[in-house]
């Protein structure tokens, strides 16, 4: 597994762009947009309408209603 980043959003619009690693992205709250790139992500929307794309490689997504 190569370290990557972890971020975990805010109440607002985040916009996260993820590395070529495996990373840990977490939208929170708000409407989000998530880019995660190549690598085996972890992917989880959190509450709003959120857009995700997940990019090359295994990623792992969670959505929260």
């Amino acid at each position: 597994m190569a370290d990557g980043v972890n971020w975990t959003g805010t109440d607002d619009e985040d916009r996260y762009v993820g590395t070529s690693n495996d990373d840990t992205l977490d939208g929170d709250r708000g409407d989000d947009e998530i880019l995660a790139g190549a690598g085996a992500d972890t992917i989880e929307g959190g509450r709003g309408n959120d857009v995700i794309y997940g990019g090359e490689g295994n990623d792992l997504s969670a959505m929260r209603t």
